[in-house]
């Protein structure tokens, strides 16, 4: 055996040498320069530089041979080293691992993005909660009904308690059916600049379009607008034509309908110069939106919107509150017509005024047929409506079939085919005149289902009285004093108990709360048809003072007082019946159509003998004994017993005489006294006043909205406080 050192490979041959692989070719070498290197130093490090170095070292030829060949094989297994790859069953370990990898991640991923996009649709309900808030905020502290205490029938308006300045314009909720909290309306009248309860002062803004003839040029028109300055465009102050106005008060309603809740504002003009007529009119003093309004070089009468540039219909063109007008014309039977728009002005309207007068019927917007939503179909005003059952003043807020309208959206009368409030056609006094859009013989359907007024689809303005959508509820409620909680408006929660003196002796009765159904004064009143007995109409309203002056003239011109005050003694005869007293003994006016739905009280006078619900009080008598805290109302005449706005206490009496009672006088001496607790002297006794009458103190809002992209639902309660 011989070992050879042939160049980098050692090769070892002879007689029981292992065998060892070949020396590779050039090329091979080539290939495998790198390893080879690596080798080779090895083995020199190993076995020295050189073969002689390796004979003078040997221990023996088995064990030299046992290890040359382990060296070899190192060599070769180096060489193939890199060109190892992955098995099957690696690969297929490794791509479940990353799939597992990735289903991990991807599920981060998802729980992270979930919880952004809850977190966005919570921001955006805050958002949204926030807008909805501020506004119901802002309207409340803003409204011009103070003290909200509902006028009565031929209340005292020139009474110190009347407090006119802090019962202007009218609150009004419309409760429906009390199991069902999408058809609630909360309607009011609010002026800027009230600051008791927020200061800030800013308008209210909306569209006008400028009124100009259409017969004249374009550079005419602008001639003609600069020299007619009293129409709704100027009311913000500015002669450029910029389709707008703004104005210090306005009648703001809020309704639900199919998930939208929606806010309608509606100005009360008051132009930039206050002197002016609250209603629009041309240099000449011709109304621009009266019956007979004659353009410019016009041989006729050509009412709006006709004859005006760029016209089309009343609350498409202008953001204003108004009604239908009504003035008298005896050549058409019954001798009335109406004499186009009439606009609620902050002039004339808001305020109640002593005396009104029969006819025409008042301007002012707390009588229920001048506000939007309500319906003027009688010349009459709605005390005494010819010939019963009619009632004017209505609000419509059922389509035909009973489906939910609420009140009238801004797609609805910004299209061409809405008349009203423009109406110029004789005025029958009839819920049958369909040329009245607001009568119930004009068809208000839902074919489509999609909770628009046929026929007034796709109005130009739609959605810009849209408020928030997604709206589940919309929930008004209103503090009983009796039950001491948030109630709707005509609810039959059950009924406390209470104490009352009959007469003879003092018994248990029920007490209702103040705004149950059975303590509804006027059921006549609302939105549905209503019998005695029917319980449809729930509302509150704050009303306005019907006078006896204003239904003790003939004014239907029927040569008769059939529907007014006859005799003249302050009662209301209607076909025969006296409609301002309780004939009947059962609490409420007779017709029940000349006071407001409720107005809670403290007491009742015991002459009326309606059973339970209400605590009583006897009406003073003279030359009768009365003790320290006795209560009485007044000796019931034509000047107190409306209302009963007061009772008196027994707070001091002395036994002058020496009889062994203290009596009263000869005469009722506390007519002055309307001033809750100021006193007077009543012979032996002192009595003091004390106001009787229950203000409204609060109102509960309640909404229930989602947000569709997380399916969130937020609730906003809003409690606010009517209580100065």
């Amino acid at each position: 055996m011989m070992k050879v050192e042939s160049g980098e490979w050692l090769v070892v041959s002879g007689e029981g040498a292992p065998p060892v692989p070949s020396p590779p070719s050039a090329g091979e070498r080539d290939r495998v320069k790198g390893p080879t290197a690596t080798v080779r130093s090895n083995l020199t490090r190993r076995f020295g530089a050189s073969t002689n170095t390796s004979l003078k070292r040997k221990r023996g030829n088995l064990s030299r041979r046992s290890r040359i060949p382990s060296l070899a094989r190192r060599a070769r297994v180096a060489f193939y080293a890199e060109r190892r790859g992955f098995t099957l069953v690696e690969m297929l370990v490794a791509v479940a691992l990353v799939m597992l990898l990735m289903t991990l991640f991807a599920q981060v991923f998802q729980m992270a993005g979930g919880s952004v996009s809850t977190q966005r649709g919570l921001m955006e309900n805050d958002q949204r909660a926030r807008t909805v808030q501020t506004l119901l905020y802002g309207d409340l502290t803003k409204r011009t009904f103070r003290h909200a205490i509902p006028f009565a029938f031929n209340e005292a308006v020139t009474a110190v308690e009347a407090d006119l300045p802090h019962r202007r314009g009218y609150i009004s909720i419309s409760e429906n059916d009390p199991f069902n909290d999408t058809d609630d309306v909360l309607a009011l009248t609010v002026d800027a600049a009230i600051t008791k309860e927020s200061p800030d002062v800013l308008s209210f803004y909306g569209k006008a379009l400028a009124l100009a003839p259409a017969s004249l040029s374009t550079t005419n028109q602008y001639r003609y607008y600069r020299t007619n300055l009293n129409q709704p465009e100027t009311d913000d102050g500015r002669l450029d034509l910029n389709q707008s106005a703004d104005a210090q008060t306005a009648e703001v309603v809020y309704f639900l309908r199919n998930g939208n809740l929606y806010r309608r504002v509606l100005l009360i003009r008051q132009q930039s110069n206050s002197t002016d007529d609250d209603q629009p009119q041309d240099d000449a003093g011709q109304r621009f939106f009266a019956r007979d309004f004659v353009p410019p070089g016009g041989s006729s009468w050509t009412p709006y919107p006709g004859g005006f540039a760029g016209a089309s219909n009343f609350w498409k063109d202008f953001d204003y509150s108004a009604h239908p007008s009504l003035r008298a014309d005896t050549s058409v039977s019954p001798p009335f017509v109406y004499d186009g728009a009439k606009f609620n002005g902050s002039l004339k309207t808001l305020q109640v005024k002593p005396d009104p007068v029969a006819f025409p019927p008042p301007d002012k917007i707390g009588y229920p047929p001048n506000r939007f939503g309500h319906n003027t179909v009688a010349p009459s005003p709605t005390g005494s409506p010819p010939p019963p059952p009619l009632f004017g003043g209505q609000p419509r807020e059922y389509g035909t079939g009973g489906w939910w309208v609420g009140r009238l959206t801004m797609e609805e009368t910004s299209m061409s085919s809405w008349t009203y409030p423009q109406l110029t056609h004789p005025c029958t006094g009839s819920y049958s005149d369909t040329s009245n859009p607001m009568n119930s013989a004009v068809a208000w359907n839902d074919a489509n289902g999609d909770h628009v007024i046929d026929g007034l689809n796709g109005g130009s303005r739609r959605g810009e009285d849209l408020l928030l959508s997604n709206v589940h509820s919309f929930d008004i409620k209103v503090w009983d004093d009796v039950l001491n909680e948030f109630v709707d408006v005509g609810h039959s929660l059950p009924t406390g108990t209470g104490v009352t003196w009959n007469g003879s002796a003092f018994v248990q009765i029920p007490v209702w709360g103040d705004y149950h159904i059975n303590n509804r004064l006027n059921w006549l009143y609302g939105p549905k048809a209503a019998t005695p007995t029917s319980s449809a109409n729930r509302a509150f309203d704050t009303w306005y003072p019907w006078q006896t002056s204003q239904i003790s003239v003939d004014f239907n011109q029927d040569a008769t007082l059939t529907h007014e005050d006859t005799n003249n003694d302050g009662v209301l005869t209607f076909s025969g019946m006296n409609v301002d007293t309780d004939t009947n003994g059962n609490g409420t006016l007779l017709d029940h159509e000349n006071g407001p739905p409720f107005r809670p009280r403290k007491f009742w006078p015991s002459d009326s003998t309606a059973a339970g619900g209400r605590p009583r009080l006897d009406r003073w008598q003279a030359n009768q004994p009365y003790t320290v805290g006795t209560k009485v109302f007044p000796p019931q005449t034509a000047t107190e017993h409306y209302s009963e706005p007061f009772y008196y206490v027994c707070v001091n009496a002395t036994d002058n005489n020496m009889s062994g009672d203290t009596t009263s006088g000869a005469s009722w001496q506390g007519s002055s006294t309307r001033i809750d607790g100021l006193n007077f002297q009543d012979n032996e006794l002192v009595w003091q006043a004390v106001d009787n009458r229950k203000p409204l103190r609060a109102i509960q809002i309640t909404l229930r909205f989602l947000d569709p992209s997380t399916q969130q639902m937020r609730t906003l309660t809003i409690q606010h406080s009517l209580v100065e």
